[in-house]
């Protein structure tokens, strides 16, 4: 079980560095993309973070699973940052999916 904690915290710290990334690149963003980023997706990074201290060995894996959502959701709303005009988030190309972080998913 330690072992899968570690992993999981392992999991958790980069999500944490992409968190950190994205916001240093928000600060550059429009208010529409910070809006985004504190409603729909920052919020997770802490349930996570809850339910990794109190994981038993039941919750493992779909902790796992909503680590691994969030990790994709992250890296596609940091790309989009990266891509848009003066490092916001424009209007074209495809909206990461914020519902796959939920842990209850």
């Amino acid at each position: 079980m330690t072992s899968l904690k570690d992993t999981l915290e392992n999991s958790m710290q980069e999500l944490r560095t992409l968190r950190d990334e994205i916001r240093v690149r928000l600060n550059l963003a429009g208010k529409e993309a910070r809006d985004r980023w504190e409603q729909q997706l920052e919020p997770h990074v802490e349930k996570l973070e809850q339910q990794i201290r109190s994981a038993t060995d039941s919750t493992i894996e779909s902790i796992r699973d909503a680590i691994e959502r969030a990790r994709t959701s992250f890296h596609e709303y940091r790309a989009q940052l990266t891509q848009g005009s003066a490092g916001g988030v424009t209007g074209g190309g495809e909206e990461p999916d914020f519902s796959r972080v939920d842990p209850k998913s």
